[in-house]
């Protein structure tokens, strides 16, 4: 779910979200503030945590914390 499309670099929210939907996430590093997790298709999902960014772990029903860009959920 994109909450923020304006985070997305060069990306529609609508292709972006079909790009990873049923993909399986095979390995995740980090460079700096550059989290790279890469895909079962070959490509990666590189997120840029920014100057106070975060990755959070939450149930479902949990709140929507403040300032949130995009809601990836995992099965």
């Amino acid at each position: 779910e994109v909450v923020r499309p304006d985070l997305l670099d060069g990306e529609l929210p609508e292709s972006f979200t079909s790009a990873l939907e049923g993909r399986t996430i095979r390995s995740v590093s980090r460079r700096a503030k550059n989290i790279a997790l890469a895909l079962d298709d070959g490509m990666r999902l590189m997120v840029n945590l920014g100057m106070t960014g975060r990755l959070l772990a939450e149930s479902p029903e949990a709140p929507l914390p403040t300032h949130l860009g995009v809601r990836i959920r995992l099965d």
